[in-house]
């Protein structure tokens, strides 16, 4: 298999000069979309509410107001939200397998919460309350399969990382995502679009980076699948692994992360610049309208929108400093330049 370079580009000319006009009406739509969700002047005004009650009065006047009844709280609202867009997505566009690549991440997740819990604790009803509704399997589908063992009515990979999860006990978590990854791979090839290969191979790059280091410190094996383009020697060299991850994009975009990792073996300042990364690069992609590029970046604006909230009525519900809520919080999408 030929793997695209380590950093992708912004754009592909060829690709550009194509011009499809398939994802001209959806990435638009997209694009528009996201001008409606928070702006830098609502969250400046939800960061500074001062209190829980504030903080949900501000949210009334945001596009999360539609979501909130009498009958409902923000939590509600939030996964009504999410839902929403997943839907907006899945009827606008062109091809399922791009969404495939979005929405198959829940169903790993699911997958690993199942196979976490005691088998008891499967025929429990909370145990659906606790899984994503966001995936491409219902909780029942997931359920039926993790206790039958069989496999039929899932996504071919989701089946293959479950029938071999018993041997994966002890690197589960590392296993689901690499499974995940792979899926993902096979669904942007299919999708034919460089833009969705290019996405699931920066995913897949930092994925190995940062599981190697988490790895490397706390005395593990790190994970080599054998589509990773690393080397185990690279894999378990974390001088080696920074200065891949110093080659995706610029070095002084990691250079506080990789200062505290290597003083410290902390992760909390690498996680967020892998985040930010990620955000900034689906940012330059997405300027090219008739790509698959602004069906990610809603999705990706729309989790973080997501994410800020949940930060910011947690912080107000147990009285956080403002400042150290500020240190949380991940850049905004609007806050990156091209």
């Amino acid at each position: 298999m030929n793997y695209p370079p380590l950093l992708p580009g912004i754009v592909d000319p060829i690709e550009f000069a194509r011009f499809d006009p398939h994802y001209i009406y959806g990435g638009t739509s997209s694009y528009v979309a996201m001008q409606k969700l928070l702006n830098r002047n609502e969250r400046e005004r939800l960061i500074g509410a001062g209190s829980l009650e504030a903080a949900e009065t501000v949210l009334k006047e945001t596009f999360l107001g539609k979501y909130l009844h009498a009958d409902s709280n923000v939590e509600s609202a939030l996964q009504a939200s999410l839902k929403s867009v997943k839907h907006s997505l899945e009827q606008s566009v062109p091809t399922k397998h791009l969404t495939n690549i979005l929405f198959l991440r829940y169903d790993f997740y699911n997958l690993k919460i199942l196979l976490k819990l005691p088998k008891e604790a499967l025929d429990d009803p909370e145990t659906t309350s606790r899984l994503s509704p966001l995936g491409l399997h219902s909780a029942q589908t997931l359920i039926k399969a993790v206790v039958t063992k069989n496999t039929a009515d899932l996504h071919p990979e989701l089946a293959r990382a479950l029938s071999a999860a018993e041997k994966e006990a002890k690197q589960l978590d590392n296993y689901l995502e690499c499974r995940y990854l792979l899926a993902a791979r096979g669904e942007a090839e299919a999708s034919g679009k460089k833009f969705a290969l290019r996405y699931v191979t920066l995913l897949t790059n930092l994925f190995a980076i940062i599981a190697g280091l988490r790895s490397h410190a706390r005395g593990m094996e790190a994970p080599h699948p054998e589509f990773l383009p690393f080397s185990l020697k690279e894999l378990t060299d974390p001088e080696a692994l920074l200065k891949r991850l110093s080659r995706i994009g610029w070095s002084k975009h990691w250079s506080d992360a990789v200062t505290l990792y290597r003083e410290e073996k902390d992760f909390s300042i690498l996680d967020k610049a892998m985040d930010d990364f990620i955000m900034k690069w689906i940012k330059r992609q997405a300027i090219q309208i008739d790509s698959a590029a602004p069906y990610f970046a809603y999705w990706h604006v729309m989790r973080e929108n997501v994410a800020f909230v949940r930060a910011v009525m947690t912080a107000h519900k147990v009285g956080l400093p403002e400042k150290t809520l500020r240190n949380i919080i991940r850049t905004s999408y609007s806050a990156y330049v091209y």
